[in-house]
């Protein structure tokens, strides 16, 4: 049976905040032979205490990334023609927005249509440097060198001479 990451992750997060607090138990007994039921007591609450708090802590982590996958698979569940259509409209709207050509690019990557995200990602790039946005230009740059190799195009390919 397999188990998903989060809950692997919260067991050991429980498991070490009750061997803590069991060692902790044991070490009041090592430094004092016969230790008073007061501090026996007190070492139990402050155990307690701790490991409350540490399952409060790996509750709300665990929260925040089932809240991150399953936003992540309603974006997923959108078609991927019809994102591309999104972004097409959006740049139709706004013909200078970097971002979204870079979006396309990706969005065309992930239908395997080579070409077209070839040609989108040289137009963010484009965009990106009119932008002096260098982050922009790298990544695209970057994705750019990938899509040429995975499609198996050359840089040549996608410039048009003029004669």
């Amino acid at each position: 049976m397999r188990y998903p990451l989060t809950s692997v992750l919260a067991l050991s997060i429980l498991l070490l905040a009750m061997v803590s607090s069991s060692a902790l138990a044991q070490s009041s007994a090592i430094v004092s032979p016969e230790p008073s039921k007061a501090m026996d007591n007190k070492i139990e609450d402050t155990a307690n205490e701790v490991t409350k708090a540490v399952i409060e802590r790996v509750k709300t982590i665990l929260d925040e990334k089932l809240n991150d996958i399953r936003e992540g698979t309603r974006q997923s569940r959108i078609p991927l023609k019809s994102r591309i259509k999104e972004k097409q409209n959006l740049i139709q709207n706004q013909p200078q927005n970097a971002v979204a050509y870079f979006e396309l690019g990706k969005l065309f990557d992930r239908n395997q249509d080579g070409a077209n995200t070839i040609i989108n990602i040289q137009k963010a790039e484009k965009l990106f440097a009119e932008q002096n946005n260098i982050k922009g230009v790298a990544e695209s740059r970057r994705l750019l060198r990938k899509s040429f190799q995975k499609y198996g195009f050359k840089p040549e390919d996608f410039q048009v001479e003029n004669k």
